[in-house]
């Protein structure tokens, strides 16, 4: 069918050719859009349009509104090859072979048996838009010296890898591609039969290694992910086993692993198979032929350690506390569990853990604790049962041991106490052993726990009285101990730090902190913070301001020193007042009677360290700045020197040059001091002229 927009008056001449069925082979089939799933196997995904399909003998066609396409070929052509021809941006991710048909490869298939009146239908390609799904490649290779790195060794055909949704096989020199969705996904591969895997390298940042077999990839949209490599062994030719274990330090002598910690270092090999040493968790990957006869496994201790037991697995026998042996390896298998224990130099740390009722360090009549952990740097830990005891043990070799508690939930830590001289404590969590001593068994360790929160905080001089702690210029109270109460009835008192630590209970999910302001003090914040919290918690920064008693009002405060409108200070020639910013943006305003042509000096002396007054004269009218002064001389004082135009009283104001600065230390003088007009009179000359 042709379909043509015709135009009055013009002829058009349209051709079709027609063969006879019998006088050709017809090859068929469709192109799917594969990028909702791009598997290369086709379910219910539509048919892809416009794409070109051709024959090898010379016929092409686009393929119709749903995919599909038709081509002919001669029947003595003896064998057709079908290849498709990716739309722009898509990338194709496999072929589907019709009748007669095999896959060269995704964009092409090849069809036999060529005779005029045949047909191969059912010939698929799949495209995906390269836009929207991720590209997934790597290879696997055979490890021959199980050395588990990629040394240029060659590649194994034929190993299963499979992705969410689906799987692919490696080809040549072991490579393997395939297209999935984006996101975060696992990528499986799975030995071929007697090869156990020895690495899997993840070839970038966007993979990450779970073991020898398995990678997480998270990718996105059009990305390509490459450089994903699995190492299999296969002993000489005849198939290999895989051994995996750990060396532990037996610190209880138990004969048994408890839980304890691995040792780093330490020699470990298989007959006829690899060496190597124990990694920081003392744990170690072995492999080995398994058609060379028994496999024995040699542990070789570390200088001063010797072996307390050798830990057996099924098909794995044991021949001492430094062997193990696989009398029967089969093929393919795994060896784990393995495990040795070994004994050096160490320390025995004892202690209780006690619930330290009312949170005053003490464990004088309160109870054991359990469910805290407790742990030794480099050695073992444990859990406190009811009777809160615990031992705990560590190489006497590593240096300085660090025994730490973990408090168990709800509660948060009041002390650690060190039950010798020989032990520190750091802090209410830390115990420290600076130079431990084989064979010692330290004693009398305690940790005091506490069920609720912990709320610390400090007093601080709020010299500028802005209800803020400006760090450093603002200090703690130190002067005096002051008491804060929490909700549950605890209290506590800062110390010589001005600092305190308060344990407290929370209720209906709140904790409330009371300051009990000292006589002569003032407070510059709330007395009572309440906050949301929860049994187990630690709060910090909750901290209080005050006002000293010396950084107060000054006596003129009384007298609404504070506008010109209302003050009642009055300043003479010859006074000296004493004057403080109290408060932040404190102004302080004074009358002063002046006399028409005298020459007044006005002047405001800093005092205080943290003073700075800028003093201002104004008219009458208390509005007209007349003349202004800051900084004369060497120091913060101003002074101010002017001949009055007329009598009256005029206003001097004196202000903070940083109004954020106030309280204590911002002590100034205010003065004023007078000079008469000098008036010099002449001789008048008389003369007389004839």
């Amino acid at each position: 069918m042709i379909q043509q927009n015709a135009v009055l008056g013009t002829a058009y001449t349209n051709n079709f050719g027609d063969v006879q069925a019998t006088h050709v082979f017809t090859v068929s089939g469709s192109v799917w859009d594969d990028t909702t799933s791009p598997d290369g196997l086709r379910s219910t995904e539509p048919g892809l349009s416009g794409v070109t399909v051709a024959v090898d003998t010379g016929m092409s066609t686009l393929t119709d509104g749903a995919g599909n396409y038709v081509l002919y070929a001669p029947g003595s052509a003896g064998t057709v090859t079908a290849t498709e021809t990716n739309p722009s941006g898509y990338i194709s991710t496999g072929a589907i072979p019709g009748t007669g048909a095999v896959v060269v490869n995704a964009d092409t298939v090849r069809i036999g048996g060529v005779a005029n009146g045949g047909a191969s239908t059912g010939n698929q390609f799949g495209d995906a838009l390269a836009s929207a799904i991720v590209t997934v490649t790597g290879r696997v290779f055979n490890d021959v010296n199980a050395n588990r790195a990629d040394d240029a060794e060659p590649g194994l055909v034929g190993v299963s890898i499979s992705y969410p949704g689906g799987s692919t096989t490696t080809g040549a020199n072991g490579a393997f591609s395939f297209y999935t969705t984006p996101g975060t996904f696992v990528v499986t591969e799975t030995n071929r039969t007697g090869f156990v895997s020895t690495v899997a390298i993840s070839g970038s940042s966007a993979v990450t290694v779970q073991d020898d077999d398995h990678v997480q990839v998270t990718a996105a949209n059009g990305s390509t992910i490459s450089g994903i490599e699995f190492g299999d062994y296969n002993g000489t030719g005849g198939g290999a086993i895989r051994i995996e274990g750990k060396v532990f330090f037996d610190f209880d002598n138990s004969r048994t692993d408890n839980g304890e910690p691995g040792i780093a270092g330490v020699p470990v090999s298989a007959s006829g198979g690899t060496a190597t040493t124990t990694d920081s968790n003392g744990r170690f990957v072995l492999f080995a032929p398994s058609n060379a006869g028994p496999v024995n496994i040699t542990e070789t201790n570390l200088p001063n350690y010797v072996s307390t037991i050798a830990l057996t697995v099924t098909g794995v026998s044991y021949v001492n506390n430094d062997q193990l042996r696989v009398n029967a390896p089969i093929s393919g298998t795994t060896y784990s569990g393995l495990e040795f224990g070994d004994k050096g130099e160490s320390i025995q740390f004892d202690g209780v853990v006690f619930n330290d009722v009312n949170a005053d360090g003490s464990d004088g009549g309160d109870p054991p604790l359990g469910g805290a952990r407790v742990m030794a740097t480099g050695g073992t830990s444990m859990t406190t049962g009811l009777n809160g005891a615990f031992t705990v043990y560590a190489p006497s070799s590593a240096g300085p041991i660090t025994i730490t508690e973990i408090d168990p939930a709800g509660y948060v830590s009041t002390i650690a106490s060190a039950g010798s001289i020989s032990v520190t404590a750091v802090d209410a969590n830390h115990l420290v052993i600076a130079s431990p001593v084989a064979g010692v068994t330290y004693t009398g360790n305690k940790f005091g726990d506490f069920a609720g929160v912990q709320v610390l905080g400090s007093i601080f001089e709020d010299r500028n009285v802005n209800g803020v702690w400006d760090v450093p210029y603002e200090p703690v109270i130190t002067a005096t101990s002051i008491t804060l109460a929490g909700s549950g009835g605890l209290t506590a008192q800062t110390g010589a730090s001005g600092v305190y630590t308060l344990y407290a209970k929370a209720v209906n999910g709140s904790i409330t902190v009371t300051e009990t302001v000292p006589g002569g003090y003032v407070a510059t914040t709330p007395t009572v913070l309440t906050f949301p919290g929860a049994a187990g918690q630690y709060f910090g920064s909750k901290d209080f301001g005050l006002q000293p008693p010396a950084c107060g009002a000054d006596a003129y405060e009384a007298l609404n020193d504070n506008l010109y409108t209302t003050t009642g200070v009055v300043l003479t020639a010859g006074e000296s007042q004493t004057h403080t910013f109290h408060v932040y943006d404190d102004k302080d305003w004074a009358k002063v009677d002046l006399s028409h042509g005298n020459i007044y000096t006005f002047t405001a002396s800093a005092t205080g360290p943290r003073a700075d007054a800028v003093l201002a004269l104004f008219a009458p009218d208390g509005v007209t700045q007349l003349a202004q002064s800051d900084d004369v001389g060497l120091d913060f004082s101003s002074q101010i020197h002017w001949v009055a135009a007329g009598t009256g009283t005029y206003y001097l104001r004196a202000a903070q040059a940083n109004p954020t600065l106030a309280g204590c230390g911002t002590t100034y003088t205010l003065s004023m001091s007078v000079k008469p007009t000098m008036f010099i009179y002449l001789p008048l000359i008389t003369k007389n002229y004839p």
